[in-house]
């Protein structure tokens, strides 16, 4: 008969207790998350990366019912930010969570002369009311809990005033500004507030045109529409966004500025050494707004 020694058993308790402790571990660590916009490009790149990790993940779309590529784990919910009746349904659906992302948003390119006062109020609902609206109901939770992450996805656009993007660079700076002075706001709470703002990436998201035919400007825009799918061509896939958002879950302490994409951060650390008219200078370079024959 085999007889089990006292150091076999103590050795297979140490085991035992090893595992405990690491099952405890991963499930300490598993958070539940809310992602919005995760359809396609950056929020479905994160949402995947994340749910790999082990998280639960709750995604929205407008309309979930006509995705046909759904990720498998991940809980949709429905959800159109310029409605405050879907986003309240939605913060009622979902209930409290760990980390909210706030991903979705809208893109727009056209001269600032003629766009529509309707059009630029469309943008930031989307990108700017919308998101603060959801925003706000899920703080009070994170306050009294003393715990939870909040990520505002941006865009560098904010900061170069990029040409015939203006409803939409102004959009993302004020989430930029909003974001940053919330985070000051809840750090006594101990609920932290990061930025991200993403370079040049291939998110999929469609950019609304508007420009008419006989404009003057529509030498320029076409010109800088041109110079700006080239880049896109060229630019990382959203994978990249979504490593830095596991990266800002994963901080212990995570900073209030994250860059990621591309020449992203060396623009941004250019940027704050050059003077306004220099910086100027660079971003007609990149958009193409260079040359006589403009107009």
């Amino acid at each position: 008969m085999r007889h089990t020694t006292s150091r076999q058993t103590d050795a297979y308790g140490g085991r035992l207790k090893a595992k405990l402790i690491d099952s405890f571990k991963k499930m300490s660590l598993k958070k539940k998350i809310l992602v919005t916009g995760v359809s396609k490009g950056i929020g479905k790149a994160i949402a995947l990366d994340l749910i790999g990790k082990g998280h639960e993940i709750l995604g929205t779309c407008r309309n979930p019912h006509t995705l046909s590529d759904k990720i498998s784990g991940v809980k949709y919910f429905a959800l159109d930010l310029k409605d405050e009746n879907s986003i309240q349904n939605c913060f009622e659906a979902v209930g409290e969570i760990d980390v909210l992302i706030n991903n979705a948003g809208e893109s727009q390119m056209g001269p600032a002369e003629e766009m529509s006062d309707k059009e630029v109020r469309d943008i930031f609902e989307t990108n700017f009311f919308g998101t603060i609206s959801l925003t706000k109901k899920f703080i009070p939770a994170m306050r009294r809990k003393k715990k939870g992450l909040i990520i505002n996805i941006s865009s560098l656009s904010g900061r170069f005033a990029v040409p015939f993007q203006s409803s939409y660079a102004s959009s993302k700076i004020a989430l930029n500004t909003w974001t940053l002075c919330i985070r000051k706001e809840l750090r006594p709470f101990h609920v932290s507030v990061s930025l991200l703002e993403p370079y040049f990436i291939k998110s999929g998201i469609k950019t609304d045109y508007i420009v008419d035919e006989r404009s003057a400007y529509k030498k320029m825009t076409d010109r800088v529409s041109e110079s700006r799918k080239a880049t896109l061509n060229k630019a990382k896939e959203p994978e990249v966004v979504a490593k830095t958002v596991a990266k800002i879950i994963e901080s212990k302490s995570p900073k209030g500025i994250y860059i990621s994409g591309g020449m992203g951060p060396f623009y941004a650390l250019l940027n704050r050494f050059l003077t306004s008219s220099r910086a100027e200078k660079m971003t007609n370079k990149v958009t193409g707004l260079t040359g006589d024959d403009l107009v």
